[in-house]
């Protein structure tokens, strides 16, 4: 333990499986053998470990809930569910339990009842950051813009450092078409970690919508040399030549982002923004309706077809 506390993981292991070895029966060594061995990112093995001492003591806590975190490493959301669900009934009170069954809800996409986990986390621990922060993306992601400008602000005020909260709340200024606030926010998450290529990459959009063309340029560059394989940054690539009358190059970028992600956000919105700027009106519109029927969230004052719309 004294290793482990030291963070001399392969000195805990080499303990621990001492002890283990010594008495078979001592359930916590093998289970802190399973932890040191989370630490070192060997999830198969912890899983085992934690395997073990749930066999060696019936309803071992510990060892059921470190488990469900393995299986959630492993990317098995499925498992993790499943053990979380039967401590649960064991263990209501336990708010851990909830923000971990939250999370591996959210990877398998069942948004909503991954906010009632995450809800039910805040009932015992209302300043509880990871899951302001879900609450928050699960909010915008369903277009709930207040509710999820009250997230993240929140976790601002807790956490003066938090860039991701301050990205998060940029995002929800930009669909609500308030450029100027994005941008600040945007700010502040780089003053934070300037290097990071998705704050670059959305700060960019901002000063897209609000024609800052150079300093966009700037910001879709840097996110490039940071990484390339963003589908979301060729997509802002797209609309910087759209604004710039590069439209050959600008509808080629568009579709190789769309070939990157076919289910690429906001794809029906920003090709309706090149065809406005290239002059095709009536094709805009369609494509705007497009992106309205597929509650794609983002929105202009720029289309003539506010009446085809309704």
């Amino acid at each position: 333990m004294i290793a482990m506390d030291d963070k001399d993981y392969e000195e805990a292991i080499h303990f621990f499986t001492e002890s283990y070895q010594l008495d078979s029966s001592f359930a916590d060594a093998i289970n802190n053998r399973g932890v040191a061995l989370m630490k070192k990112k060997e999830y198969p093995k912890a899983l085992s470990d934690f395997e073990k001492a749930e066999a060696i003591r019936e309803g071992y806590f510990e060892a059921s809930k470190n488990k469900a975190l393995a299986f959630q490493e492993l990317d098995k959301h499925e498992n993790t569910i499943l053990v979380l669900d039967s401590l649960i009934k064991t263990n209501p009170d336990s708010t851990f339990l909830f923000s971990t069954r939250g999370v591996s809800k959210l990877a398998l996409s069942q948004n909503e009842s991954a906010l009632l986990d995450f809800q039910k986390q805040l009932e015992y621990s209302p300043n509880d950051i990871a899951s302001l922060l879900n609450i928050g993306y699960i909010t915008y992601s369903n277009g709930d813009y207040d509710v999820a400008k009250k997230s993240f602000q929140k976790v601002i005020e807790l956490d003066k450092k938090s860039a991701l909260a301050y990205n998060n709340l940029g995002l929800v200024y930009l669909r609500e078409n308030s450029f100027e606030k994005s941008e600040l926010e945007f700010n502040k998450a780089l003053e934070i970690d300037s290097s990071h290529p998705y704050f670059r990459n959305n700060r960019a959009l901002a000063l897209l919508f609000l024609g800052k063309l150079d300093k966009a340029l700037d910001d879709l560059d840097i996110s490039k040399y940071y990484d390339d394989k963003n589908p979301l940054l060729y997509r802002n690539f797209s609309f910087y030549f759209a604004q710039n009358k590069e439209f050959e190059k600008a509808e080629a970028t568009l579709e190789k982002a769309k070939s990157m992600d076919e289910n690429l956000e906001g794809y029906n919105f920003f090709k309706a923004e090149l065809q406005r700027l290239e002059g095709n009106i009536e094709k805009a519109c369609s494509f705007y309706i497009k992106s309205q029927k597929n509650g794609e969230g983002f929105h202009s004052n720029a289309y003539n077809c506010k009446t085809e719309i309704d």
